[in-house]
């Protein structure tokens, strides 16, 4: 008789036809288990991954009220947000990633179209903004 899994605990295939044990928590993080089930040392590298695992990502991280952060979590939280495809809302979160860890504490009163448009000015010699003829 098989011994029950630990909860989270799941058996994944590599891509070289291995199996390995990983840890995820709902759609969270996979962090590999790097011992075999029922082996001696197992309950502690589970446990490990499993803190690994619990550990608050960009969007669970608490913001103070009135700052970009804030703001930016109250619209992932909006139906504007969730009718976007999920493409979309990736490359959105891949460019706002950048701006939150510049200026994410920042109060909202103190970002103007004037500190808009330096921001794109420092910008503008980076492959991405320049115009395509």
């Amino acid at each position: 008789m098989s011994r029950p899994r630990p909860p989270n605990l799941q058996r994944h295939k590599t891509r070289h036809g291995k199996f390995i044990w990983v840890v995820q928590i709902g759609s969270g993080p996979i962090k590999r288990v790097r011992a075999e089930f029922g082996e001696p040392g197992f309950e502690e590298a589970y446990q490990a991954a499993l803190s690994l695992a619990r550990t608050p990502t960009t969007k669970s991280i608490a913001a103070s009220k009135g700052t970009l952060r804030w703001a930016w979590l109250l619209y992932q939280q909006s139906g504007a947000w969730t009718s976007l495809s999920q493409a979309t809302r990736n490359q959105r979160e891949n460019i706002m990633a950048h701006v939150l860890e510049a200026a994410g504490s920042e109060p909202l009163g103190r970002i103007t179209d004037t500190a808009i448009q330096d921001g794109l000015d420092r910008r503008k010699a980076t492959p991405s903004r320049q115009a395509t003829s």
